[in-house]
């Protein structure tokens, strides 16, 4: 790997900046050759645990690293376009061992990261990266939408094979997450709606720097709706707040997690809407100090299970530049320093996640997208 020449404004942020890119660099390996992968090299989640590289991981860990080294960060991408399937989803995960999980695939972020870093390379060509994204909408749209929003699902729908449950709760990377406690094939999934909203997006700016007029107004009109649906669908007057709604049972589901933070991170919310949800990110019964994943008043809230209550970093980020982008700007840099501190004072490593009121680092050690948000959170200087 090229070596990194990230700088903090601060002893301890400069600190966490090197432990991050440290951590990146140990997990950098090169593949087996096999039906998969081609040898290159790739950085993995966690040489401890994680031996193959995770579709929105290897998004996230693209995003970090192409500040300083555009081809490593390019290759996390293109291993999983060169193995985009028939139907144009991306595989969830592929292991170094050469095998790969293709029955579903991971939170559609690609795009969104592809458009940061085509931002910071001006000369980048994207018109591979944008044929194969081509593909991957119409994966999400043929399917894994109901009606007019989005859902996680495996195969298709109501395919009813022993662990299809837990492969759609899987896809959304929030495995065992108390949101899917009933069922994830049956919800219109907040966040997931809102990184499509990402993904149309980047699209258009892809388009434009490719000079495709008519795709510009094709990407920018599937944007408008989609994100009128999600202030239309996704708010919950009641909680105040934004929850995944169930369309089979056609309710809200009333239950607080970060995702409810994404319409700011995406800047679709109100400003009224905004206030409330910045009331519960600072109110100690929902999502005070360390933003879990449930809200702490919720009673399947646990703070050291998974995703069922510890905090993770990626989550986490996107609630407080959320607060950030609606001016909330005392309240994120308050949530921002006491995170960092929580990463800093656990000296063992940088952790899978944290728990979610100690913050002792928990699940894997030396995990590569808590360094990735440790790093764009420092260098985007929240």
């Amino acid at each position: 790997m090229k070596k990194s020449r990230l700088r903090a404004h601060n002893e301890r942020d400069t600190r966490l900046l090197e432990r991050a890119v440290a951590c990146l660099n140990a997990n950098t390996f090169a593949s087996e050759k096999g039906a998969f992968l081609d040898g290159s090299f790739v950085i993995i989640p966690s040489k401890n645990a994680y031996l193959g590289v995770w579709n929105w991981d290897s998004a996230f860990i693209a995003l970090a690293v192409s500040r300083w080294d555009l081809d490593l960060a390019l290759r996390q991408i293109q291993v999983f376009f060169d193995n985009q399937t028939k139907t144009g989803m991306f595989p969830d995960a592929l292991f170094l061992s050469g095998s790969a999980i293709t029955k579903t695939s991971k939170p559609p972020v690609f795009a969104w990261v592809l458009m940061e870093i085509a931002k910071r390379n001006k000369n980048l060509d994207l018109t591979y990266y944008y044929e194969k994204l081509v593909k991957n909408e119409k994966f999400w749209c043929n399917y894994r939408k109901a009606n007019d929003l989005f859902h996680y699902d495996a195969f298709t729908r109501n395919t009813g094979y022993d662990g299809y449950e837990s492969d759609c709760r899987n896809e959304s990377g929030w495995d065992n997450s108390v949101r899917w406690d009933n069922g994830a094939e049956n919800l219109w999934a907040v966040d997931l709606n809102c990184y499509m909203v990402l993904f149309y997006r980047a699209m258009a700016y892809f388009a434009k720097r490719l000079h495709k007029t008519d795709d510009i107004a094709l990407w920018k009109k599937k944007e408008r709706r989609l994100t009128k649906r999600i202030e239309e669908v996704f708010w919950d007057e009641e909680k105040g707040f934004y929850c995944d709604y169930d369309f089979d049972a056609e309710r809200s589901t009333g239950i607080l997690s970060p995702a409810g933070f994404m319409p700011l991170f995406i800047k679709t919310a109100s400003e009224e809407r905004a206030k409330q949800c910045m009331q519960k990110a600072m109110d100690k019964r929902y999502f005070y100090p360390l933003i879990p994943t449930v809200s702490y008043d919720n009673p399947e809230y646990s703070p050291t299970n998974f995703w069922r209550g510890p905090t993770w970093l990626n989550t986490w980020y996107f609630a407080v530049v959320g607060l950030y982008n609606y001016g909330y700007t005392a309240q994120a840099k308050q949530l921002k320093e006491y995170m960092l501190q929580v990463c800093d004072d656990e000296k063992r490593d940088i952790f899978e996640y944290y728990h979610s009121v100690t913050g002792e680092g928990i699940g894997a050690p030396q995990f590569s997208w808590s360094a990735v948000f440790l790093i764009e959170t420092i260098l985007n200087r929240i």
